[in-house]
């Protein structure tokens, strides 16, 4: 940062801090979503550290390339104005699809899940009926 004026990169830096806390939050909701899929705590687990490794880079090369590892509270209101934002506008409307994908997905994996399961369905059924005739 120029010690002149500094005002410019400290806004700057705070338009990076509310990106990142936008991306940040619409990660938090795509990692929700799988959550809710998954249904599996482990898989709850993994999500977790994963998105607190993401954060903790995503504020760690903030503070590196952006401010010179000056850490500052306005990055930190950046952040939760960014998150704030996305949940309020362009969150709502991606959870949506979200859900609505998901929805769908589930429904595809169920029908695509039967048809895999079709010929071991059908073989069982045909080796019953073997059985019975060489039975009798």
């Amino acid at each position: 940062m120029i010690a002149a004026n500094p005002l410019p990169e400290q806004l700057q830096a705070v338009w990076y801090a509310a990106i990142t806390g936008a991306g940040l939050g619409a990660l938090y909701d795509l990692f929700r979503m799988i959550r809710w899929w998954s249904k599996s705590r482990l898989m709850e687990l993994l999500l977790d550290l994963l998105f607190s490794v993401v954060s903790a880079v995503a504020l760690f090369v903030l503070v590196t390339a952006v401010t010179q590892l000056r850490v500052r509270g306005f990055l930190l209101l950046g952040f939760v104005l960014g998150w704030f934002l996305w949940s309020r506008l362009a969150g709502r409307p991606f959870r949506w699809l979200l859900q609505k994908t998901g929805g769908m997905l589930c429904a595809a994996g169920s029908v695509f899940q039967h048809l895999c399961f079709l010929p071991v369905q059908l073989y069982r059924k045909h080796a019953n009926f073997l059985e019975k005739i060489t039975k009798k």
